[in-house]
């Protein structure tokens, strides 16, 4: 399968991580404000800032941006992105496509917790354009999002909202090989949720061949701390597996 060999040192096994983030304890002060709605905090030292083009090219004033202005919003990031290079990394090999797969191909956990430990779900992501990847590359470090239809235990959510997340993970990964994703639920629907989650994190296991540091890790974190929780997940994208 292509998505194993995808990322230098990339996995043993081909699954990805979901994350979600745990409330801090009470009485401790509130994070600043993130994301969408509030105001973003300064990037670390040394990272190009997210380029804010939202409010501009969304002509239609609904918060998000569908495909003619997405259109829009690319010439105008490629006018400024102009001789910073590529995005990504180059191909070394030859990309061969993960193997079809559709949801009577898996099996559906309703009423199993999102976070069980012992259940592998499915995502089933369904993108209406066939240059979903090259939209996704575009968008990077932006506020823009690119929308598709989620199908989990034979449910569907549609208009959920996916950026491609990270900096090593996704620079050091060619196009077509398997990078991290930030999924929003709410993107379009603002009560749209997974079982009770507005905004997930699927990551690519970039540089742990185990597939197992950031489950162990988190999993005795949580004894003592709160933390993060995590589980692994199956990614098939316009009916092809990702791993």
């Amino acid at each position: 399968m292509k998505r194993v060999a995808s990322v230098v040192a990339l996995c043993v096994a081909s699954w990805s991580f979901i994350f979600a983030q745990v409330g801090p304890p009470q009485g401790a002060p509130p994070p600043p404000a993130q994301g969408r709605q509030g105001g973003a905090p300064s990037p670390p030292q040394g990272r190009t800032p997210d380029l804010e083009l939202l409010k501009q090219f969304d002509q239609d004033k609904n918060g998000w941006l569908n495909l003619t202005e997405r259109t829009a919003a690319r010439v105008r990031i490629a006018e400024l992105r102009a001789g910073r290079g590529g995005r990504g990394a180059s191909v070394a090999t030859p990309v061969e496509p993960g193997p079809r797969m559709t949801p009577a191909d898996v099996q559906n956990h309703p009423g199993k917790p999102l976070y069980d430990p012992a259940t592998l779900r499915t995502v089933f992501l369904d993108f209406p354009d066939a240059g979903w990847e090259e939209d996704m590359e575009a968008f990077y470090h932006t506020d823009i999002e690119v929308p598709a239809t989620m199908r989990v235990d034979g449910k569907s959510y549609p208009n959920v909202g996916l950026q491609f997340r990270g900096n090593s993970s996704f620079f050091s990964v060619a196009r077509g090989r398997k990078r991290s994703l930030s999924v929003s639920m709410d993107h379009v629907n603002a009560d749209q949720r997974l079982e009770g989650y507005s905004d997930l994190t699927f990551l690519n296991a970039h540089s742990d061949p185990t597939f197992l540091r950031s489950m162990v890790y988190l999993d005795m974190v949580r004894q003592y701390l709160p933390a993060l929780k995590a589980n692994y997940m199956r990614v098939v994208i316009n009916g092809e597996s990702w791993g």
